[in-house]
């Protein structure tokens, strides 16, 4: 997870540098060209962003699935100890 999150920090990152590259050199314009060369690092970003949350998600799921078979582990020994 920390490497698709670390990876997405990244893409944010070259994309702000290649818009910014793109409206300094002559006549590059904020409409088509900064976006264009800017649009392959958002989806980047994206994409990498939402394999982390995906991941995330996950590890939740299983952790709250963990602790409802512990607790019932648990009613299970008490019971059976007395």
């Amino acid at each position: 997870m920390v490497i698709f999150g670390g990876a997405a920090v990244w893409m944010h990152n070259m994309e702000i540098q290649a818009y910014n590259e793109e409206l300094s050199r002559p006549f590059g314009d904020e409409d088509s060209a900064a976006a264009a060369a800017a649009q392959p690092y958002a989806n980047a970003k994206w994409g990498s962003a939402g394999l982390a949350g995906l991941i995330y998600s996950h590890q939740v799921t299983k952790v709250i699935k963990w602790n409802k078979l512990h607790k019932a582990d648990v009613a299970k020994f008490v019971s059976d100890w007395h």
